[in-house]
Parts: C-alpha cells; sequence; structure tokens
C-alpha cells in the first residue's frame, strides 16, 4: 500500500504544471527525491529521474547545488558496477535454469 501510495505521489508530482509557484518548492523537491533515488525501488527511481529532469530543465538556477550530489551518485554507482555484476550472476549461477545458456535446447 505504502508503495503504490508513493508512486502516485511520484506520478502527480511528474504531471503537475511547473509555473512560479512550483519554483519555491523545486530545491526541497529535488533533495527528496535524490533521497528516493537512493532508497526506493526501481520504478519510484525512473519517476525520480524523470522529475529531476524536468525541474533542471525549468529552473536551473534553483536546484543548481543539487546537481553535484547527482552527478556523485552516478559516479558511485558506476564505481560499484563491478560488484553488482559479480554479485548478479553468481546468484543467478547457482539458480537451475537461470541463465540463457541453461534454457537453449540443444539440437542432437
Amino acid at each position: 500500500m505504502d508503495k503504490k501510495l508513493r508512486v502516485c505521489i511520484l506520478e502527480i508530482l511528474h504531471r503537475l504544471p511547473l509555473n512560479d509557484h512550483y519554483k519555491e518548492y523545486a530545491k526541497d523537491i529535488m533533495a527528496l527525491l535524490m533521497q528516493i533515488l537512493r532508497t526506493d525501488n526501481e520504478e519510484n527511481a525512473v519517476l525520480s529521474l524523470k522529475i529531476m529532469i524536468d525541474l533542471h530543465r525549468n529552473y536551473k538556477t534553483v536546484v543548481a547545488e543539487q546537481v553535484q550530489p547527482f552527478l556523485d551518485f552516478v559516479f558511485e554507482m558506476y564505481q560499484n558496477m563491478p560488484n553488482i555484476v559479480k554479485d548478479a550472476f553468481e546468484t543467478n549461477s547457482t539458480m537451475t535454469g537461470s541463465t540463457p545458456a541453461a534454457t537453449v535446447v540443444s539440437k542432437p
């Protein structure tokens, strides 16, 4: 229930018109979106990224200080990529039939 509510709120934020009333909250919203990006599931992270892009496109000067934390987050993700890939393949290789090679039917 909590996840569905959060998705609905993010979708509403994404659809709101970006006008002067929204501008005064842009900085706080960006901070919350960064937190969602770090902690929530993929669906919420994608919606958060879309909102962040819209906010940056419309309010560059207001949200400019949030750019560096975002770039640091992206850099951190790329630094952790080898470990994530290794863990993913180790987990999948222990499950039977989980690899593409295991699901291919061999011809006699």
